[in-house]
C-alpha cells in the first residue's frame, strides 16, 4: 500500500477560506486548491515538527479528489527512522491525497 501504518501520526488541521490567496486565478468561477499549495502546506507542518531536516525529494504523491474551498482539512504525518515522511490531507473526512517524501539532516 502507498501508506503504511505507522504508530505515531502527527495530526494538524487548516482551513482554507474563498478569499484565500493561493486561489487567485485558480480557476475564477470552480476555485480549486492549487496541488502545489497543498504540498507546501504538509512539508511547512512537517519541517515545523523535525526542524533540523530538509526535504530531500518527494517519493509519490496521489491526489484523490479535488479541494473546493472553504475547505477544512486535516493532515497525518508520520516519519521512520529512515527519515521517510509518510502524509495523509483528509477534507472533512475524504481522503484528499496522501504520499511519501524523503528528508536528510540540513548542512
Amino acid at each position: 500500500p502507498l501508506i503504511d501504518s505507522p504508530c505515531d501520526w502527527e495530526d494538524n488541521e487548516i482551513t482554507i477560506s474563498p478569499t484565500d490567496a493561493c486561489l487567485e486565478g485558480h480557476f475564477p468561477d470552480q476555485p480549486v486548491v492549487p496541488s502545489v499549495h497543498l504540498i507546501t502546506l504538509i512539508l511547512d507542518r512537517i519541517l515545523a515538527k523535525y526542524p533540523g531536516y530538509q526535504l530531500n525529494n518527494v517519493r509519490r504523491i496521489k491526489f484523490m479528489a479535488p479541494i473546493n474551498p472553504p475547505a477544512r482539512l486535516r493532515f497525518q504525518f508520520s516519519m521512520n527512522d529512515k527519515r521517510v515522511c509518510q502524509f495523509k490531507c483528509f477534507n472533512s473526512e475524504a481522503l484528499s491525497c496522501q504520499g511519501k517524501m524523503l528528508f536528510e539532516l540540513k548542512r
